[in-house]
């Protein structure tokens, strides 16, 4: 895992990232109302890992994953750079319910939906940006 610092703007709705905490311009923005929110578990993400990049999370590595996953609902279309979806390690089971409920309430409140959307709603929901 890399860690990076992320910035929710619920005004534009939009997340922001830096790779250090002291940076002040981000390295990307994810535009969410493109996007949903997904909890996966931890084991899903660690099989696509090698086994030399496998670190245990405790004890027993057992109990409520800290892992979500930014998609975007458009089929073939990139979250952020050349990525079609982002995976995220929140540091605690409470910080990850923190940052999935703002995720969600700010792509909900900007007309998106959350969880999984099928092909035929995301192609009837295309808008316009408005600046």
């Amino acid at each position: 895992w890399s860690r990076r610092w992320f910035v929710l703007n619920e005004k534009t709705g939009k997340l922001g990232y830096t790779k250090k905490q002291e940076e002040r311009n981000f390295r990307g923005t994810i535009t969410l109302e493109e996007c949903t929110i997904e909890e996966i578990p931890e084991d899903e993400v660690e099989k696509s890992k090698s086994s030399k990049d496998k670190k245990p999370n405790g004890p027993d590595s057992k109990g409520p994953g800290l892992v979500f996953k930014i998609t975007c609902k458009v089929p073939y279309k990139t979250v952020l750079k050349a990525h079609n979806a982002i995976v995220l390690k929140a540091e605690s089971v409470v910080d990850k319910n923190e940052w999935i409920n703002k995720l969600q309430k700010v792509i909900q409140a900007r007309g998106g939906q959350v969880g999984s959307v099928s092909m035929r709603q995301s192609l009837s929901e295309g808008s316009l940006d408005k600046m």
